[in-house]
């Protein structure tokens, strides 16, 4: 069976669905052909931004050359077995991970009890199955190759934290964690932050912050001032999932609310970041499919909870 794996709701939603099934396709038994593929689906018609789609090739009708001809993939990793330019003819293509389908597959891996998704609290404090899916995942991640366009702008983003000592904090929006979100709830998600940083601050250099939302940035230097380290990007000055959303959370502006090249811009920047907290020495986070990533490409890396779904 030929699967094309489609970008999900957000990039490592889609990129660990990506992992999931180049590691179910690995099985014989399981008879799978996997192909990866993202594009800008603010600007697609009919796009839904639900984790869950099934389509067969031939309800694409005519349609299917005009959708897979741009695949934004192809601008940060090279060609390999998964990240084709030639799609099969005949194909079912899914925005869904392989637990969500598991019925269709024959040997579903015990390395992915949590699913392989990375908005699951439990899965942090199952320290053995986190370690056999942290594993499992970056072997996965390992198949892939940058482009010498990507990979320039990866060093230079390292110059960032080259020879310190980093400690990284992870913060998405409130809103990532609940939905409607009271200011204090915000403001617990924060303080808890702070609190986790000032216990370990001492033994790094820096603070290397991840997060996409100005005012987290601005509060941090606020209380740690100079030790706060972050990358150079245009961030969004209100608490929201990303710069294509609306205060409804997972909703989307009305369409075309990205053009092709911010969603690209969004998207490069989104793994840029994953990829620089990787290369921390400790990091900080919530359950979030980009935490999990940023555990996967460095499963030795050490890490702390500061947040969960309950407020504590």
């Amino acid at each position: 069976m030929n699967i094309i794996s489609g970008n999900c709701a957000g990039t490592f939603s889609g990129f660990l669905s990506f992992l999931a099934w180049m590691k179910v396709a690995e099985d014989p038994s399981n008879d799978l052909n996997v192909f990866l593929h993202t594009r800008n689906k603010t600007a697609w018609p009919g796009a839904s931004y639900s984790n869950y789609k099934w389509i067969h090739s031939t309800q694409f009708e005519n349609e299917w050359k005009d959708i897979l001809s741009v695949n934004m993939l192809h601008k940060l990793f090279k060609d390999n077995k998964h990240l084709t330019r030639d799609f099969p003819t005949e194909f079912d293509y899914v925005e869904t991970y392989p637990v969500d389908v598991r019925h269709r597959v024959n040997n579903y891996p015990n390395c992915f009890k949590y699913e392989a998704r990375g908005g699951l609290n439990d899965q942090y404090y199952d320290l053995e199955n986190l370690n056999l899916t942290r594993n499992a995942l970056k072997e996965q991640w390992d198949k892939f190759e940058f482009t010498d366009y990507f990979n320039q702008r990866v060093k230079e983003e390292e110059n960032l934290i080259e020879g310190k000592k980093v400690l990284c904090l992870m913060m998405r929006s409130a809103s990532h964690y609940l939905w409607p979100f009271p200011k204090e709830f915000s403001d617990n998600m924060v303080n808890k932050a702070i609190q986790c940083v000032k216990e370990r601050i001492d033994d790094y250099d820096v603070l290397l912050l991840t997060t996409c939302i100005q005012p987290y940035i601005d509060k941090f230097v606020e209380v740690f001032g100079d030790k706060c380290v972050y990358t150079e990007r245009k961030r969004i000055n209100e608490e929201r999932e990303w710069k294509g959303a609306d205060e409804t959370h997972f909703q989307v502006l009305p369409e075309p609310s990205m053009s092709d090249e911010d969603y690209s811009s969004e998207y490069e920047d989104c793994i840029l970041d994953v990829l620089l907290s990787s290369k921390s020495d400790m990091i900080l986070g919530a359950s979030s499919n980009m935490f999990l990533a940023c555990l996967c490409m460095n499963p030795s890396l050490p890490f702390d909870i500061y947040f969960n779904h309950h407020g504590y």
